[in-house]
């Protein structure tokens, strides 16, 4: 019933992990338009930051002023290319943009 379902969601939420992106307004509306991301011709992977902090780092840097949020799964992070000073700004993840879209569990705007 009610409450396994909870359990349930409860459990799938603490097997994933949120990572943060700043994004331009064309991105966002893609990404908002059909729920995944895509390559938009330039780029066949995404760099995303571990908190808001640091993706406000690099908003500020390419002059954004939106982000997107995702949860991945916890046990995807060893196929992700890990960068711990992405631009001299702040630690991220660079994630395949195929394989992204397969493991999103949730996605957020802010």
């Amino acid at each position: 019933g009610a409450i396994s379902g909870c359990i349930k969601g409860g459990i799938n939420y603490a097997r994933t992990s949120p990572l943060i992106r700043s994004v331009s307004a064309d991105e966002l509306n893609s990404i908002k338009s059909t729920g995944q991301f895509s390559s938009s011709g330039y780029s066949e992977s995404k760099w995303f930051a571990t908190n808001s902090t640091d993706a406000s780092k690099w908003a500020n840097w390419f002059g954004h002023s939106d982000y997107v949020g995702i949860r991945v799964p916890k046990s995807t992070f060893k196929n992700f290319y890990f960068d711990p000073l992405l631009d001299n700004i702040a630690p991220a993840y660079n994630i395949k943009i195929s394989y992204l879209n397969s493991i999103l569990k949730g996605i957020w705007y802010f």
